[in-house]
C-alpha cells in the first residue's frame, strides 16, 4: 500500500490518514486553540485528562486538516449539523465531506470531495461473548456466517461486521436511527463490496477494508462505485511545523 503525504483528495478520491494519539500531545495547546467555545466547554465534561486530551486533538486536528485542504485557517472552519448529531463544513461554494474515528491510541480521518464519507476505526481487543455481541449487530445470515466460522476467526470477522457496519451508518448520517441489523456487510459468505441506504436505494456505497495497523481494523465507506482510496502519511500539516 501507497502512502502519500498530500492530504487533499482528488476527483472521484477518498483520502484516509490516522495518527497516534501520543505524537500529537506535545501540540495540545494548538489543537485547544482552534477549538470553538461549545468544543471547549464539552471537553471539559470528560472525567480524566486522557479523554479531553484526545478529544482536544481529535477535534483540533480535524480543523487542522480541513484548513489545511480547503486553505483557510484552522481557526475558521466551521460546522453545522444534521438532524442526528453528524458535522458538516460550513463554507461557502465548498463541499468537503469528511468522517472521523478513534479508538485506543489511534485517530482517523477521512476526506472527499464527491460524495458522503464513513469511517470506523476500533482497536481489536479480546472479546468474551462474541456470539451476544454478534445477535445484536448481526443479521441473520451474518450470525450463522460468524457461528459457523472456527474460534480464532470469529474475533476477526467480528470487527470487520462491526466496523464495516459503524463506516456505512456514519457515512449516512443517520446515527442511532439506522439500526445496524438492516445493514449486511456480509453475505453469502464473502464481504459486500456495495452497501445500499434503504431510504435512499439508489445510492450505492462501496465498503473497504485496511489492516495496516496491528490490532486495529479500519473500515471505509464512500459514496460511489470505483472510488480510489489514497492512504495518507501521519505526518504533521504545514500549519503546525
Amino acid at each position: 500500500m501507497q502512502f502519500d503525504k498530500e492530504i487533499k483528495p482528488k476527483a472521484n478520491q477518498v483520502s484516509l490518514v490516522w495518527f497516534d494519539f501520543a505524537d500529537l500531545q506535545s501540540h495540545i495547546n494548538t489543537f485547544q486553540a482552534f477549538l470553538c467555545k461549545e468544543e471547549k466547554a464539552r471537553c471539559e465534561k470528560f472525567y480524566n485528562q486522557e479523554l479531553k486530551n484526545n478529544y482536544t486533538i481529535t477535534r483540533g486536528l480535524l480543523r487542522l486538516l480541513i484548513g489545511e485542504i480547503i486553505d483557510i485557517d484552522p481557526g475558521s472552519v466551521t460546522f453545522f449539523y444534521n438532524d442526528h448529531g453528524k458535522p458538516l463544513l460550513k463554507a461557502e461554494g465548498i463541499t468537503l465531506h469528511f468522517n472521523v474515528s478513534h479508538s485506543f491510541q489511534k485517530v482517523a480521518y477521512a476526506f472527499s470531495y464527491d460524495g458522503l464519507v464513513g469511517v470506523d476505526i476500533e482497536y481489536q481487543k479480546p472479546l468474551r461473548d462474541v456470539a451476544g455481541l454478534a445477535k445484536v449487530i448481526c443479521t441473520d445470515e451474518e450470525y450463522v456466517f460468524l457461528d459457523n466460522l472456527l474460534m480464532e476467526e470469529k474475533e476477526h470477522f467480528f470487527y470487520k461486521i462491526w466496523t464495516g457496519k459503524e463506516a456505512f451508518i456514519k457515512a449516512v448520517g443517520k446515527g442511532l436511527s439506522y439500526p445496524m441489523t438492516e445493514v449486511e456487510v456480509i453475505s453469502k459468505g464473502s464481504i459486500n463490496p456495495c452497501l445500499y441506504d434503504n431510504d435512499s436505494p439508489s445510492s450505492v456505497f462501496s465498503l473497504s477494508y485496511f489492516n495496516t495497523l496491528p490490532n486495529y481494523q479500519i473500515a471505509l465507506a464512500v459514496q460511489g462505485k470505483d472510488i480510489d482510496v489514497k492512504v495518507c502519511a501521519a505526518t504533521f500539516p504545514t500549519r503546525v511545523n
